[in-house]
């Protein structure tokens, strides 16, 4: 039965380790979400315009799910690479098109299990956009359509 007295205290010391770990993993977690939060200046409206992209390789059509004055969020499947440059028009409301220049920031694909309920598409910061259809965009506030 001796042999046995060092199981429990090695028990409770594993769980312990356990649960620090996942108070570790929350606590990351908020952390990444609050400076996803925090990374973005300005609120984004929900918008669905068309947009025609301009690649080296080719031109693709998609469409805006959000947009701020200084990005959007693109449906498209499959997004372009992260990092990417590109060209692109915009057809906003009453036929505005907007053309402007911008990179990938980051993409979600559909194909990952943690992906699999959501759009794929890829967000993007503008490179260049003229300071009008700049403050066109900021008058979004929050929504739009």
């Amino acid at each position: 039965m001796l042999d046995f007295v060092w199981i429990l205290p090695v028990f409770w010391g594993v769980v312990l380790l356990v649960w620090l770990a996942l108070q570790r993993r929350k606590a990351a977690r908020r952390t990444a979400e609050a400076s996803v939060k925090d990374a973005r200046k300005f609120p984004r409206g929900d918008v669905h315009w068309p947009v025609s992209i301009e690649t080296r390789t080719g031109t693709r059509q998609g469409v805006t799910g959000n947009a701020s004055p200084s990005g959007l969020f693109i449906c498209l499947d499959p997004p372009l690479e992260l990092g990417q440059l590109f060209s692109m028009t915009i057809l906003g409301p009453r036929s505005r098109e907007i053309k402007v220049k911008a990179r990938v920031v980051w993409s979600l694909s559909g194909t990952k299990e943690s992906e699999a309920q959501t759009v794929p598409g890829m967000g993007i910061m503008f490179t260049e956009i003229s300071q009008e259809d700049r403050i066109f965009l900021r008058t979004l506030g929050g929504t739009a359509d």
